[in-house]
């Protein structure tokens, strides 16, 4: 168990497996894991406005603990600079 770290970053390129690891270390850390994909994407593959899709992330930041994983660059700063880990 890693103590002290409840928030945190995965990015990386397309492919990379950060869902993976997003859900593996979800279930290993008892993290909640927030994949920024399924926030993106409504129903029937439709796009969620950008604006309401960056506001729920960055609530999502705002909580104590977090795993998120994607690189969608808008809220990528925020998440950087709140995280206890980044993984790239």
């Amino acid at each position: 168990m890693i103590n002290g770290v409840n928030r945190n970053s995965i990015i990386g390129g397309p492919g990379t497996g950060k869902t993976t690891l997003a859900n593996n270390l979800g279930k290993e850390l008892n993290l909640p894991v927030y994949h920024i994909d399924g926030i993106h994407h409504l129903e029937n593959w439709q796009i969620r406005d950008k604006n309401e899709r960056d506001e729920i992330i960055l609530n999502k930041v705002k909580e104590t603990k977090w795993i998120i994983d994607r690189t969608y660059k808008n809220t990528l700063d925020e998440r950087i600079k709140n995280s206890d880990m980044v993984i790239f």
